[in-house]
């Protein structure tokens, strides 16, 4: 791949997290790329292939780590399963900020022409996802580890706890990573079969 195409994608990787699809312009990356808009056509067909392109190796590169953690993990504990999948999420965003951001502009101001394929992709991830975990929950249940209950509304709270976790991180009000043990053992206990 061209240092070019790799540049681009780089700037606009960065507008697109801190701007949005609507408010960054193919005027701009070419700009701060140092080439001429047309360039810009050689290597990507618009400025949706260009978005696209970007949110797909995105959304590989986390299922690569995902996968990588899986794979890592698969011989743990129930609990260190859990607690090692919520770590390695947190880690993966807080790596490189413009990943948050970007995927935030993604799930919260998706562009009106890409909608229905963004909405589908994260649709089916999400299922996908959210069965995987349910099926962990279950056997967690059924091994006597955490209490009963209902699997779906586990994994449910597990990706809120999750989630929250992260944005607390992001918004740098004290909350350090070094509280998420902490904050793992209150929301673990809450869970555990007591």
């Amino acid at each position: 791949m061209s240092q070019t195409k790799e540049k681009i994608k780089n700037v606009a990787f960065g507008l697109f997290a801190q701007y949005g699809y609507s408010n960054t312009t193919m005027n701009e990356i070419a700009e701060l790329v140092g080439i001429k808009k047309a360039s810009l056509y050689a290597h990507f067909k618009s400025k949706d292939d260009l978005f696209l392109t970007i949110y797909q190796e995105l959304v590989a590169e986390f299922d690569a780590r995902m996968e990588q953690t899986a794979e890592e993990i698969k011989d743990l504990s129930f609990e260190q399963k859990l607690y090692i999948g919520y770590e390695k999420y947190i880690e993966y965003f807080l790596e490189d900020r413009k990943r948050v951001d970007f995927f935030y502009q993604v799930l919260y101001f998706k562009p009106t022409n890409l909608y229905d394929k963004i909405e589908s992709h994260i649709h089916n991830y999400q299922q996908q996802y959210q069965g995987n975990l349910e099926q962990l929950f279950e056997e967690g249940m059924t091994q006597g580890i955490i209490r009963q209950g209902n699997a779906f509304e586990m994994a449910i709270s597990y990706r809120c706890f999750r989630e929250g976790v992260l944005l607390f991180l992001i918004l740098d009000i004290g909350f350090t990573k070094d509280k998420m043990k902490q904050v793992w053992d209150n929301y673990w206990n809450g869970i555990k079969k007591t």
